[in-house]
């Protein structure tokens, strides 16, 4: 780099530096805000505030809630009702909960009522004159030799609720030795 290069980012740098000495020992002051509400003065000085409006009434804004903004169709979501409660019959069982692992899928299942043995049923066992044909992690399904089928959803608190299904779990990848060069001697493996 040239010399006149190098002292003119001096020069510039001395400058900029000075400056911001300069800005840092002398920060910009506001006036100080009137007490209460500012009122207008005469001659320009504080600002008043307009008086508030009274907002029109809710039935004004009719349009906005008719023709959502932000819906591709404009019109607003159809309500639907909530599904019913599934309420057990007389002798039935109440799926408790639901536990799924690699190796095991149980279900814990209760008479109603709450008063009986909790039972840990798997797929294929049997509950009265019922099989359990599969578990989820949201209800059980039950079936009989004459073809009839149940599902128990699994309840909590007495309503009904949404779980995610199962995501499939990959097996872990083996452990490849890394290639030696030649000549070389492979490392010694560990003890198990």
């Amino acid at each position: 780099m040239s010399r006149w290069l190098w002292r003119v980012q001096l020069v510039a740098a001395l400058a900029l530096g000075g400056l911001l000495a300069y800005e840092l020992s002398h920060p910009p002051t506001l006036p100080p805000l009137p007490a209460g509400n500012p009122a207008p003065v005469a001659g320009g000085g504080a600002l008043a505030l307009p008086p508030l409006k009274e907002l029109p009434p809710l039935s004004a804004y009719q349009e906005i809630v008719e023709r959502p903004l932000f819906l591709p169709d404009r019109r607003p979501p159809a309500e639907e009702p909530p599904p019913p409660e599934p309420v057990a019959e007389e002798g039935e069982w109440l799926l408790q909960g639901v536990m799924i692992t690699e190796d095991v899928t149980v279900a814990l299942i209760q008479p109603q009522g709450g008063e009986g043995k909790t039972l840990l049923l798997r797929v294929g066992d049997n509950l009265d004159s019922w099989s359990v044909e599969s578990i989820a992690a949201d209800q059980v399904v039950l079936s009989r030799e004459d073809g009839e089928s149940r599902t128990l959803p699994l309840l909590r608190n007495q309503r009904q609720i949404d779980l995610p299904t199962r995501m499939p779990v990959a097996p872990p990848a083996a452990a490849q030795p890394s290639p030696t060069p030649e000549g070389a001697e492979p490392a010694a493996t560990p003890p198990e």
